[in-house]
């Protein structure tokens, strides 16, 4: 768990994301957490989103979101399918904000991505008005709570990685959070 800034982030608990969610002041904040989520992508690379990596001219969501090598961590190209619910998410987003400029989440001057302190301020207002302080959240729980939550489905480790983008499998199992019902549940099948 995540304390004082050390630590890894804590993967959500029950409808703990949901109440971030709620407590989140400000459309662009909800949704940069919520794409990180779905997209099990980092926050720093969903804050750089262009607007046409998400939906295409006329606002329709796109198949796909490209997450291209400008704004990845690994310096490489990835391409994540939009889920039933995230493109629910996006087509109230374009609906409520209509997003015109280059950058989904533009900042102050509109041709730069919002700031990264800008988010992580969003976070911890939200963190506190949800009442989850104390819980080890930081904005890496949402990557870290979809990478687990992949892996506990079942959904095969080389999958997780193309989705999530690691360059390596040691790398991504850092981010998988095993419960002790699993670990009993592994036993259990012998």
């Amino acid at each position: 768990m995540k304390k004082d800034g050390r630590g890894q982030a804590s993967v959500f608990e029950g409808n703990d994301f949901q109440k971030l969610i709620d407590s989140t002041p400000g459309e662009n904040h909800k949704m940069i957490f919520q794409l990180s989520y779905w997209t099990a992508a980092r926050v720093g690379e969903v804050r750089r989103l262009p607007t046409r990596s998400v939906y295409d001219h006329k606002g329709k969501v796109l198949p796909m979101i490209s997450f291209w090598s400008e704004i990845t961590k690994n310096e490489e190209n990835r391409q994540v399918p939009v889920s039933r619910v995230l493109r629910l998410i996006l087509e109230k987003y374009w609906v409520v904000v209509f997003p015109q400029t280059f950058y989904l989440f533009p900042g102050k001057e509109k041709m730069e991505a919002i700031q990264s302190q800008s988010v992580d301020h969003a976070f911890r207002t939200a963190v506190e008005r949800a009442g989850l302080s104390g819980k080890g959240y930081s904005l890496h729980s949402m990557r870290r709570t979809a990478i687990t939550r992949m892996n506990a489905a079942g959904i095969a480790v080389p999958v997780i990685r193309r989705i999530s983008g690691h360059k390596s499998l040691s790398s991504l199992q850092l981010y998988i959070e095993v419960s002790d019902e699993q670990t009993k549940g592994a036993i259990d099948t012998l």
